[in-house]
């Protein structure tokens, strides 16, 4: 290619004439005055040649693509699709005899600027230089890291040595001497690798632009190659990018004051230690082809509680002036911490993940719990104060105040729905839409609200349906009238009922009344809770899968696992039924002997049994006297003679 100010016209200089180009032959590689371009565009073997402007030779006029084999010196011509090699004329017999895929290097570059390969090359630069300009990012961030450790470092040095004589003037000087030297050794090695991630930016730069040019005003050919050399150029630049990372090394100052401070005088012989600590660095190199390659799948995943295991990963102390009562604690996605110090003091307190105290945070009043809506926002409810405030977790700005009609506590934000413990269980929150970050309201027409409620409460909204009473329970268990018993099951209602009120009875189940409070306990429960423990793990298994069903009703393949695992079985006719219990709940001795007739007269209207349904046993004073007239014992009795006959 020619350089210079003035670009010769080629045909011109083969006739010994200077003459200045003002056209280029992308195709010949040389330069054409206006005389030779018309020459040229008539002539049969240059008239399909590509012509551009000086001004935009200019352009590609550094972009280096040879164009002549590297191990023959002759003009590549071939292009093998078996090996994806670019050959010359020598290349085709000495390498390539039997290779049959061989076609002309005008033909595979053919519209090699809409091909993937063009396409991969500019994504891989620009997503080079993406990664580059993070790292750049990076360490000037780090390095600045460093300049304010350093100046912590030394507020902490300088603070302390107010506290102590003229002793400490010598070792103040030899330990800033020390930390001066560590940060400077820091800061040097952060600028030798800015400085080379520099230089690659500016390299990348230069070809990004160049092979934009080339794109837009280089030969088919020309844009081939470029393409392939663009490639192992890059190449060579993320893979010295990727060792430079993977040596440099992050930097952490800190200081040590010495324990025996008081007592310099007399022991201790240095004021402290600059400690430097190393790990590897955070950077990490984004392949652009992972990132097309990677898609991010939700899949739901069944997690039971019984497998969590909690792990300590930090603990920290609280700062405390004054008298503090924490009532919850939040994660903010910035790592923060935020505590509700419930307290009239209507203070939050924040620290960041390390545990150091950030500030107090003002509120309306006396804070009872947090929940974190988004990135941007979060909600805080108020002990005994009937309203919540939507807030900015950057400056703890109220941005909405919601009214309510009675004081609330508790409160949740998941998925978009808001959940709010209230005593009212009918109170309506479609009018308090919270709005969104992208004016999306927060849906809270949809919420569920649980009630806090007194034992009396309990038993009115929680009640086991009609099918799992004491009664009917016990009359399966004893005569076995499963079939019976499952007819009478208003299935839907039963579903309905179960997740709520099974969450409250096991909540129940832990609490210890007092002496004075047990027996309005075990009234609250004679007629709420099953009857024996096996029937309330199924009653409670039940309730866990509806609760599966319901928490996976916006997926589109929801993975809840088979009822049957949860409390319910598969009748003949394929329907499911509830599983009341599991194994006998007593002997049968022992069931006779509970439900047996202990009535003095023959078996009337106040018989236990007749009025169980249940017929009368041998144990019964009326089967002494052989003067029962109980339908039951008689219908068992005709069907234990039909038993003997068959």
């Amino acid at each position: 290619m020619a350089s210079g100010t003035h670009v010769p016209c080629g045909p011109c200089r083969y006739d010994d004439v200077t003459k200045d180009a003002k056209r280029w032959c992308t195709s010949c590689e040389e330069g054409l005055c206006e005389d030779c371009e018309n020459v040229h565009r008539k002539s049969k073997v240059s008239r399909n040649h590509q012509v551009i402007s000086i001004q935009d030779y200019r352009k590609i006029e550094n972009v280096s693509v040879s164009q002549v084999c590297e191990h023959h010196g002759e003009k590549l011509e071939w292009f093998c699709k078996s090996h994806e090699e670019v050959l010359c004329m020598v290349c085709v017999p000495s390498k390539h005899k039997t290779c049959s895929n061989i076609i002309s290097l005008s033909i595979a570059s053919t519209n090699s600027r809409q091909s993937t390969a063009l396409s991969d090359l500019e994504m891989a630069i620009e997503g080079t230089l993406k990664n580059t300009k993070q790292f750049i990012l990076n360490r000037e961030s780090a390095k600045d890291t460093i300049e304010k450790q350093e100046s912590m470092i030394e507020t902490v040095i300088l603070e302390t040595r107010t506290n102590i004589n003229s002793h400490l003037d010598k070792i103040q000087e030899k330990l800033l001497r020390e930390l001066r030297s560590s940060s400077h050794t820091c800061s040097s090695k952060y600028m030798k690798f800015l400085e080379k991630l520099e230089s690659t930016k500016k390299v990348l730069t230069t070809l990004k632009e160049q092979t934009l040019y080339m794109k837009q005003y280089s030969s088919d050919i020309q844009v081939f190659l470029g393409t392939r050399q663009g490639n192992q150029r890059i190449a060579s630049i993320i893979g010295s990018i990727k060792s430079e990372i993977c040596a440099t090394k992050d930097f952490e100052l800190k200081v040590a004051i010495h324990s025996l401070i008081d007592e310099l005088s007399r022991k201790v012989d240095a004021f402290g230690q600059i400690n430097v600590s190393e790990c590897t660095s955070k950077l990490d190199f984004r392949d652009h082809k992972i990132d097309q390659a990677q898609m991010k799948i939700n899949v739901p995943t069944s997690r039971s509680i019984f497998n969590v295991k909690l792990q300590l990963n930090k603990a920290f102390q609280i700062r405390r002036k004054y008298k503090i009562s924490i009532r919850d604690c939040v994660i903010l996605y910035n790592g923060h911490i935020l505590i509700a110090n419930n307290t009239n003091r209507n203070k939050l307190f924040q620290y960041s993940n390390t545990g150091e105290h950030i500030r107090d945070i003002e509120v309306s009043a006396n804070p009872f719990h947090i929940s974190v809506i988004d990135p941007d926002r979060i909600v805080v409810s108020y002990q005994d104060e009937q309203f919540i405030d939507i807030m900015s977790s950057n400056s703890f700005i109220v941005e909405k105040k919601i009214g309510l009609q009675h004081g609330y506590s508790a409160i949740s934000v998941t998925d978009g729905r808001l959940y709010i413990e209230t005593p009212d269980i009918n109170y309506d929150l479609s009018n308090s839409l919270v709005p969104g970050k992208n004016d999306h309201p927060l849906n809270t027409s949809k919420c569920i609200i649980c009630s806090k409620m007194s034992h009396k409460r309990v038993k009115t909204l929680h009640t086991i349906s009609s099918a799992e009473r004491l009664a009917n329970l016990k009359d399966a268990a004893v005569r076995a009238c499963d079939a019976e018993m499952i007819n009478r099951i208003e299935k839907e209602n039963f579903l309905n009922k179960a997740v709520y009120h099974a969450a409250c009875l096991t909540t129940y189940l832990a609490y210890r009344p007092k002496s004075t409070d047990k027996s309005a306990y075990d009234l609250a429960f004679e007629e709420v809770l099953p009857p024996s423990e096996s029937v309330f793990k199924q009653h409670v298994l039940r309730a866990m899968w509806q609760s599966k069903v319901w928490v996976s009703a916006n997926l589109a393949n929801p993975n809840n696992g088979s009822p049957c695992a949860f409390g319910w079985k598969t009748a003949q006719n394929d329907k499911l039924e509830p599983v009341f219990f599991e194994g006998q709940m007593a002997s049968y001795f022992l069931q006779d002997l509970i439900f047996s007739c202990k009535g003095k007269n023959a078996c009337q209207e106040a018989c236990v049994c007749k009025e169980q349904g249940l017929p009368c046993t041998d144990l019964c004073f009326c089967q002494n006297v052989g003067s029962c007239n109980n339908v039951q014992s008689v219908s068992a009795d005709i069907a234990d003679d039909t038993d003997e006959i068959s």
